[in-house]
């Protein structure tokens, strides 16, 4: 399969239909176990200030739902077009085609190939003013979906040779495993299994099907799934991994190697390798890994 159609890993039929269908179920399951709190709300009279108050809360919700809505119309009609990004942690400008745009990621092809950018990480997109010299844009073959969203591009990427840029001035390579509440694991041939805090992705990038890291034998690098345990979210993952040593943040400071001491929500405290407590609030943490 040529590199331009492993996008087709991402959106075949048969994900799309168990997709649906676990999503109504979902759905279904969620009205259920909520209605018998609508019904109590609709069969009494709201009134004096308490209503007031929800009348102006849901007033202030719908502004900011319309608002939402327009902007993502107007960042829909760049589809098609060459743009360039700012993305949170990189200096360098990302450019690229503009190919769909889902709930909370963008699609962009370079040239060469399709980058998932999550829109948390957008800091500015406009239109390039000039196009990148050699860049082809010709025979890209992409079926737009309904329901992009950055979950399900990862959850169809796991088992895939991908790249990934999260920190610093390199990407990692390698396959995602196993995807939890707000990380996900990374099996990389040089960091092993990377814990990923899904709010500090910046983009991901699929490799053709065929392709291995470092063009190694499949058999030299089998995917597996990870061997800890794994907990829900990344604070209690690291809660479980209090007394081990730890490298967080793929180790781009020496200050953040070392023992994890404690790992109580919202401060973490390593022990470093002269001895000293660093502490460090949880959302700061992008990866970790044992070495």
């Amino acid at each position: 399969m040529d590199r331009l159609d492993s996008n087709r890993l991402f959106y075949d039929g048969y994900f799309s239909n168990r997709l649906a269908a676990g999503t109504k179920k979902r759905r279904l399951k969620r009205n259920s176990a909520l209605l018998p709190d609508a019904q109590m709300l609709s069969s009494h009279r709201v009134s004096g200030g308490f209503g007031r108050s929800l009348g102006r809360h849901r007033f202030h919700l719908s502004i900011a739902k319309s608002k939402e809505v327009f902007h993502m119309k107007t960042m829909r009609s760049y589809i098609n077009q060459y743009v360039e990004l700012s993305v949170s942690g990189r200096k360098d400008c990302v450019r690229g085609l503009l190919i769909d745009i889902g709930s909370d990621i963008m699609v962009l092809h370079d040239g060469e190939r399709f980058l998932y950018l999550p829109l948390l990480h957008l800091q500015q997109m406009s239109l390039s003013v000039k196009q990148e010299a050699g860049v082809e844009f010709s025979g890209i073959s992409w079926e737009p979906s309904q329901d992009l969203s950055y979950r399900k591009v990862l959850m169809n990427a796991k088992g895939m040779f991908t790249e990934l840029y999260i920190t610093g001035n390199q990407s990692i390579h390698g396959y995602v495993t196993s995807i939890m509440n707000d990380f996900f694991v990374f099996q990389s041939p040089v960091f092993h299994s990377v814990l990923i805090a899904m709010r500090h992705l910046k983009y991901l990038i699929p490799y053709s099907p065929n392709a291995t890291p470092y063009a190694m034998n499949p058999t030299s690098f089998p995917v597996s799934t990870p061997t800890m345990a794994l907990a829900r979210t990344i604070d209690q993952q690291l809660k479980k991994l209090e007394g081990e040593f730890v490298v967080l943040n793929l180790g781009e400071n020496p200050g953040k190697i070392g023992l994890l001491k404690t790992a109580d929500t919202p401060i973490i405290e390593v022990i470093t390798s002269g001895g000293a407590s660093m502490f460090m609030h949880i959302d700061h943490v992008k990866t970790v890994h044992r070495p």
